[in-house]
């Protein structure tokens, strides 16, 4: 189910039709749908690039050791359990193709020895490993004649121990039945090793650069991954996540089986050899193997949860060093304050009207006369009197005994 588009970003501006922020020009985040669709792909693609790593560094160590060719060289095919039936070649044989009770189960395991089946491919085996080494332009082909005349040859040792009649009507059955795919393998081998590009293209198959190849394949792969969950709104530490699991998911398995057949080849009998050899030749290479990309699962998990643990932090803190400096603005003058009009005005304060010009209390500016002491207010209509008023004459109580008698 995917999820619903959204109309705002996280800065809060809308999107465009394009899905593009009108403000800080980020994406609209993609859908699960979206995320889930591409991983898919990426996981497929994880995988091959993973066995084709796994198939480079097993197939180097083959060449080196030259193991499997050993391997299938000791092998014996008679007492070799068939998948999923129980039951060796020699007794498969005996029960679905021998009706004669006197016929043993051993003297079947010694006509099969006989044809010597495990040396003939592992002659074919080496040749192919000569030709990947560049020892040799040869190339490696199985034809119908070769299978026919390994069961021609032994026609005589099937009859006397076994009692099967090979007859020459079963030959040719057996052409007609082997030459259709032998015919079809062959001409592949013709057309990838048969000139000198393409045994170049052989020889870069198993090679050092190869495998650095695929590790930036990887790498490119990991980065696609991180941008898809980048896209639909997750970290990127995720796409590291699931890069780990998807190589140590493979790797758990393979290791398991190479554990669990190593530990069960200690338990077959020391009679019994079959193809144990050529197993245990095959299974050498994937011990390193496997734990080395178990090795580097856990520690791309591990990775991813220190990415996503460092940046969970990060955005914990306060943004300190990003904040934009504080630019300081000059706070403007305060105001004087308005003064109340008082009584009697001061100097400091300016009056709303005249002061009086006999008892210099506060007048309004049209006023003609002082409401406090009625005096005119014209400068003009008052005389200025030109004669000082005379005093009136001191009385000297010394020179005199009785007081003068002023009038009341």
């Amino acid at each position: 189910m995917s999820q619903k588009k959204e109309l705002h970003c996280d800065c809060g501006a809308p999107f465009t039709s394009e899905g593009v922020c009108t403000v800080c020009g980020k994406k609209r985040p993609r859908s699960a749908g979206y995320r889930v669709w591409h991983s898919f792909w990426c996981v497929i693609a994880t995988l091959i690039l993973l066995l084709c790593i796994n198939t480079t560094a097993a197939m180097r160590h083959a060449l080196r050791t030259n193991a499997p060719v050993t391997g299938l060289h000791d092998s014996r095919l008679s007492d070799m359990k068939i998948p999923f039936t129980g039951k060796t070649l020699a007794a498969y044989i005996k029960s679905g193709f021998v009706a004669d009770e006197n016929v043993l189960e051993t003297d079947i395991a010694s006509a099969v020895d006989e044809m010597d089946i495990p040396v003939y491919l592992s002659g074919k085996l080496g040749a192919y490993y000569q030709l990947l080494r560049g020892e040799s332009d040869a190339v490696v082909t199985v034809t119908e004649d070769e299978i026919v005349g390994m069961l021609d040859m032994n026609r005589t040792a099937l009859l006397n121990q076994c009692m099967l009649i090979i007859e020459d009507a079963d030959i040719a059955e057996l052409r007609n039945t082997v030459s259709g795919p032998l015919g079809f393998l062959s001409s592949t081998a013709e057309t990838a090793y048969g000139s000198p590009a393409g045994r170049m293209l052989a020889h870069f198959r198993v090679s050092v650069a190869r495998i650095v190849l695929d590790v930036l394949l990887l790498g490119l792969l990991l980065w696609r991954w991180s941008i898809v969950y980048r896209n639909s709104g997750r970290p990127a530490a995720r796409a590291v996540r699931s890069m780990g699991i998807t190589i140590g998911v493979p790797a758990c398995i393979t290791f398991l089986l190479v554990l669990i057949t190593g530990v069960g080849s200690l338990f077959v009998s020391d009679s019994v050899t079959g193809i144990h050899p050529l197993t245990k030749a095959i299974r050498a290479p994937y011990w390193a193997i496997s734990a080395t990309e178990l090795l580097a699962a856990a520690a791309m998990v591990g990775a991813a949860y220190l990415i996503a643990h460092q940046t969970a932090r990060a955005a914990a803190k306060p943004a300190e060093a990003s904040a934009p400096e504080r630019v300081s603005v000059p706070r403007p003058a305060a105001e004087p304050p308005v003064r109340t009009l008082r009584a009697r005005g001061t100097a400091d304060s300016p009056a709303p009207g005249k002061p009086c010009i006999s008892c210099g209390r506060e007048l309004k500016a049209e006023a003609k006369f002082c409401i406090y002491c009625g005096a005119n207010q014209d400068a003009d209509a008052v005389p200025e009197p030109d004669v000082q008023p005379e005093k009136a004459p001191r009385i000297d109580l010394s020179k005199t005994t009785e007081l003068p008698h002023i009038d009341s």
